[in-house]
């Protein structure tokens, strides 16, 4: 019983890292777009 237990909060927490990357990758490159639109207004 335990262990079943155990595997799904791994599997749960492995999930939970996975979208997290994602958020913040999906974040850092639309600061990245951000960034580049005023660079490209600036000059």
């Amino acid at each position: 019983m335990m262990p079943n237990r155990f595997q799904a909060e791994v599997t749960n927490d492995t999930n939970n890292n996975a979208y997290l990357v994602l958020g913040i990758s999906c974040i850092v490159l639309f600061i990245g777009l951000i960034i580049a639109i005023f660079y490209k207004k600036k000059v």
